[in-house]
């Protein structure tokens, strides 16, 4: 069976170039437009990776981090942002809030999503 990876991003062009990617490379992708759309599904879908932007209306990704991370049945579900966002202050409140990957839209290629996620699952796997 294939790694169920949930998506979020609120840019649909980027959503669906992502999605396909992730899909070509065997991954289970399920995207969603907002947190608010995701959450309600973590249980049921049981993802192995959550990877999502931070910047998006009405719930930002730092407080959807937040809530996995609080949540004692999907804390240990690994959470990548895959974002604009590259302030360290940013990054540091992420580290803090227990972000796995951290990765910069502008500087990253699909294939280093690809493994990156790969790379988190094997860890994941291992320990």
């Amino acid at each position: 069976m294939s790694p169920v990876i949930f998506y979020i991003e609120d840019q649909p062009e980027v959503r669906k170039f992502i999605k396909e990617h992730l899909e070509n490379n065997g991954f289970t992708v399920f995207d969603f437009e907002s947190p608010t759309e995701a959450k309600p599904l973590i249980s049921q879908k049981k993802p192995q990776v959550i990877l999502s932007d931070i910047t998006m209306p009405n719930e930002n990704g730092l407080e959807f981090l937040r809530d996995v991370k609080s949540n004692p049945e999907w804390k240990h579900i690994p959470f990548i942002f895959l974002t604009n966002i590259g302030s360290q202050a940013v990054r540091d409140e992420a580290r803090e809030l227990g972000v796995d990957g951290y990765l910069l839209k502008p500087e990253t290629t699909v294939e280093r999503v690809v493994e990156e996620i790969n790379k988190i699952l094997l860890t994941k796997a291992v320990t």
